[in-house]
């Protein structure tokens, strides 16, 4: 795997053609180097993966409807993650995000090595 890291613009017309299998990669920032690095290697900050997880995983956001009975067309966004501790079944994330317009308050457990979400144990309006 070859990762190039610069914000000079010019090498990207190199990189336009290449697919998600390349081992020829492009990016300009910590973030989308970090990315790179937990979709080829599963390897980076605890934290940061779990935060890409809930804040963007598609997956993720279903399960989580299916679990709390929201229609999985809902509208979902990522707030911030308050808390989070490594327990027997995985890691504890409390997290806040906002659906359909309301503010919602999460507490789960979700296993990083299945990539699962395992339990639900707490859930509510955030101003509850």
């Amino acid at each position: 795997l070859s990762i190039v890291v610069t914000k000079d613009h010019d090498f990207k017309e190199l990189f336009d053609n290449t697919d998600e299998s390349s081992n020829l990669k492009l990016c300009d920032n910590k973030d989308d180097l970090k990315k790179i690095l937990i979709n080829k290697y599963n390897i980076i900050d605890e934290n940061f993966k779990i935060t890409q997880i809930i804040a963007h995983d598609e997956y993720f956001v279903k399960t989580l409807f299916a679990e709390v009975n929201f229609d999985s067309n809902a509208n979902y966004q990522f707030d911030k993650i308050t808390n989070m501790q490594n327990t027997d079944n995985g890691v504890e994330v409390e997290f806040s995000a906002i659906i359909n317009g309301t503010k919602y308050r999460f507490d789960i457990i979700y296993e990083i090595n299945a990539n699962e979400l395992v339990e639900i144990r707490a859930f509510g309006d955030y101003n509850e």
